[in-house]
């Protein structure tokens, strides 16, 4: 039961995050700074997704 709230936690944390890059990507078109901290979020949570997949398969969390 602990592991899939911490799953399910994680999973939220990643969507809140995408939209949080998606939308410093969308709403200052011209500020490349706000745009590169964008792309690096999104870069950041996609590439912890595929990494990160032994994190919720211990046991002693």
């Amino acid at each position: 039961m602990k592991n899939k709230i911490i799953t399910f936690v994680d999973v939220v944390v990643r969507i809140l995050f995408a939209v949080f890059g998606v939308y410093l990507l969308t709403k200052y078109n011209s500020d490349n700074t706000v745009k590169f901290a964008g792309y690096s979020i999104i870069i950041f949570n996609i590439a912890t997704t595929f990494f990160d997949s032994n994190y919720h398969k211990n046991k002693t969390l």
